[in-house]
């Protein structure tokens, strides 16, 4: 598997209207709608810094999902850059970092 094979087009965060969550959707008519949801525990019985917290962190992991697709780009690209000038995990500076970059491919990509 060398490409990615989940929903196409642009993901987008949406609260949902009917849960305490938020929804990563996607926006290309056809493609699967709903690709994730991130809830958050809300009680009016606890302090409104607690729901505060759970609220920004939902949302935080929402949008950090929805540029997953864009890292993965940019993780691509950075490969082949790499590539082109021979950089490698044996390289004596940046090995570690292509290592790192080569894992994290495989792991968007379902390789491991």
């Amino acid at each position: 598997m060398n490409e990615f094979k989940g929903t196409q087009g642009q993901w987008k965060v949406k609260h949902s209207k009917s849960k305490a969550a938020f929804n990563v959707v996607g926006s290309e008519l056809g493609g699967k709608y709903k690709i994730a949801r991130f809830p958050y525990f809300q009680d009016a019985r606890l302090s409104e810094e607690f729901n505060n917290k759970e609220i920004d962190e939902a949302k935080a992991n929402a949008q950090l999902c929805t540029s997953s697709k864009d890292l993965l780009g940019a993780c691509i690209s950075a490969k082949a850059i790499f590539d082109s000038q021979g950089i490698n995990e044996n390289h004596s500076i940046v090995g570690e970092q292509y290592k790192s970059l080569i894992n994290a491919i495989d792991k968007a990509l379902g390789n491991v």
